[in-house]
């Protein structure tokens, strides 16, 4: 180890080694080259007394004996320089490849103490070389919360009761107090008689990478457990299973001890929809998560805490519990916040970098929502259409059983009169009695004028033509006509305000049909001596009333579903409005009348009404166009 040592302690052990040896052969030599200068020298003396001291040493140099001699002495010393200065320069050498050396290399003497740094060490440590060598690496070097088994493991090593693995990764603290992770690869260093005495490790600083491969994982298990609530959401509908796993893959993304969804209820109530605990029962903080999460829904506003037991008012409970942080997100959908997710930690500032993330599961608990309650919506509505559907079909039927029905009572027994006139004009032509024949044949034109007018009846029901040509506002006016001079005993009138309009035929049909099956129902069981039909067009739409003074009805729901003497009925024209995003009311009640209310939005050509908005009917319905048994007076009451 003496010939891998600092620069500066391999200077003064050198300079030591070399002072004491070369002291100790200036000695010997000295010693000896003395002794023969003296007894040269006295012999010379005492023979040339006179003459100079220049002269004399040069003499004495003169003798081979003495040359020889020196030479022999001075020789091993130059020997020994030599193999001091190759020993030097190759100790520089080996110093020049521990300091350009890329990875950090340590010895660790027996006793625990650093031996060596070189220059790359130093720089990852943050110390100097004079601040390491000599001094126990375990108390400098290493975090206190791995020190002692890190100092047992060493102790293991160097006593050979456990072996050295090839690569290990450990902790280390530098001189500003950061906690750095190293890669190390290490082995024994032994003396000459194989015992150990220290440990030699080289190893590279591996934090970044090691903080790169943890956001990687990190990451990955984020955009795992996005994928899993992404696959929940298409799989089902059920908004409880949906929640259910979005807590669950948060738990497991944010390393969270305890996780929970919870929402408002249709009473004002809070309900844990979803939980995850992870080695933390929820019973003891279960008061906390309702006081918490009713302040965020309430606010509107996240919640992050993140010392729980410097939080002014956190629940002891929560304390006891070992929860540390916590951070709780609104769930907002378009309208409002209708919930809450509470995630808590046993670690401090769990959260500090994570808030984004639990606003993402928030956001996904909100559009799970969403997507449930849309496809409730959905659901209705398309129990609605098939409803619908139904009904339509029904009516279809009902109106083909109507005209057969009006065929059958009108025109079929018109031309069986025909028959029966023409049948016995024959017989009385036969007979010669001309003048009853006349007559016979006179009632058989009288019914054949009755029939076409029946057909024709039936034909501008089936399709009124002035309803295409003129509009809803002629065709009324006409059917209501028409409607006064086939029933004698009943006064009608009809009223247009507003200013009159053409409408998508859509609205013209139905508004048509309304008025058409009100008419009827009016005819076949009011009873009134006075019926009124007004028009009123709207801004948004258009609105018709058709009022009577007839005996009125008990109104129910139960009666508007049904049809009247196998006809269309309430329910026909209350679905025709829906069909067509309007509303129908009905006020009546027995002996005062009846007044229905037919309100139709204005729609576009596509057929979709203009302040509809694309609600469904249920919405339309609940929103003000529900039939509804009002109790005003008939205006003939």
């Amino acid at each position: 180890m003496a010939l891998t040592g600092r620069r500066q302690s391999r200077s003064i052990g050198a300079r030591v080694w070399l002072k004491s040896n070369r002291w100790s052969a200036h000695a010997c030599a000295n010693q000896e080259a003395r002794g023969l200068a003296t007894a040269v020298a006295g012999e010379y003396k005492m023979k040339n007394q006179d003459k100079p001291r220049r002269k004399l040493t040069t003499e004495l140099e003169a003798f081979p004996v003495l040359r020889q001699r020196t030479r022999e002495l001075e020789s091993p010393e130059r020997d020994r320089k030599r193999a001091e200065e190759a020993l030097r320069r190759e100790r520089d050498k080996a110093q020049m490849y521990l300091d350009v050396a890329g990875v950090a290399i340590v010895v660790i003497d027996a006793d625990e103490k650093a031996s060596l740094v070189n220059r790359r060490g130093c720089e990852v440590l943050g110390y100097n070389q004079e601040e390491l060598i000599g001094r126990n690496w375990f108390d400098v070097c290493v975090p206190a919360s791995i020190r002692e088994d890190m100092r047992r493991l060493f102790r293991k090593l160097i006593s050979a009761e456990v072996e050295p693995t090839d690569y290990y990764e450990s902790q280390v603290l530098t001189r500003q107090g950061d906690e750095k992770v190293m890669g190390w690869y290490g082995t024994r260093v032994t003396d000459e008689a194989g015992n150990c005495t220290g440990m030699l490790a080289s190893g590279e600083d591996v934090t970044e990478r090691k903080r790169a491969e943890k956001n990687i994982l990190q990451r990955n298990r984020v955009l795992l457990a996005l994928y899993n609530v992404l696959t929940s959401m298409t799989q089902t509908m059920e908004v409880n299973e949906v929640l259910r796993e979005i807590v669950t893959q948060a738990g497991v993304a944010l390393s969270s001890a305890y996780t929970c969804i919870m929402m408002m209820q249709e009473d004002g109530k809070l309900e844990v929809c979803g939980e995850d605990c992870r080695n933390m029962p929820a019973l003891p903080i279960s008061a906390h998560l309702y006081e918490v999460a009713g302040g965020i829904i309430a606010s509107g506003e996240p919640l992050v805490v993140g010392d729980t037991e410097t939080a002014q008012d956190t629940p002891p409970a929560l304390v006891n519990a070992g929860i540390k942080s916590y951070v709780g997100m609104p769930i907002k959908t378009k309208d409002s916040t209708v919930g809450a997710m509470l995630v808590h930690s046993v670690r401090r500032n769990a959260f500090a970098d994570s808030i984004r993330l639990v606003a993402v599961f928030a956001n996904q608990a909100a559009i799970a929502i969403e997507n449930a309650q849309l496809y409730q919506v959905l659901t209705a509505e398309r129990l609605q259409v098939e409803k619908l559907l139904s009904e339509v079909l029904t009516a279809q039927e009902d109106e083909r059983r109507r005209v057969s029905l009006d065929l059958h009572d009108t025109i079929t027994q018109s031309m069986y009169g025909v028959l029966a006139y023409v049948g016995a004009a024959d017989a009385l032509l036969s007979k010669s009695r001309q003048g009853e024949a006349r007559a016979d044949l006179a009632h058989a034109k009288e019914a054949l004028e009755q029939t076409l007018v029946d057909l024709r009846r039936l034909a501008t029901d089936l399709h009124p033509p002035a309803l295409e040509r003129m509009g809803l506002a002629e065709a009324l006016r006409q059917h209501v006509g028409k409607f006064s001079r086939s029933n004698k005993t009943t006064a009608c009138s009809f009223n247009v305000q507003g200013t009159s309009r053409r409408l998508v035929p859509a609205v013209e049909i139905a508004a048509y049909r309304i008025v058409q099956e009100a008419l009827n129902n009016a005819r076949r069981h009011a009873a009134a001596t006075e019926l009124a039909v007004q028009l009123q067009f709207l801004p948004e739409g258009i609105e018709l009333e058709v009022s009577d003074n007839g005996k009125g009805f008990d109104f129910s729901k139960g009666i508007a579903s049904k049809t009247i003497d196998g006809h269309l009925g309430l329910a026909g024209m209350m679905e025709r409005a829906e069909l067509l995003g309007g509303s129908l009311k009905v006020q009546t009640s027995p002996g005062t009348g009846t007044r229905l209310v037919i309100s139709i939005p204005r729609m576009s050509p596509a057929g979709k009404s203009s302040g509809d908005g694309g609600q469904h009917a249920t919405a339309r319905r609940s929103a003000g166009g529900t039939i509804g048994a009002e109790k005003d007076p008939s205006p003939f009451g």
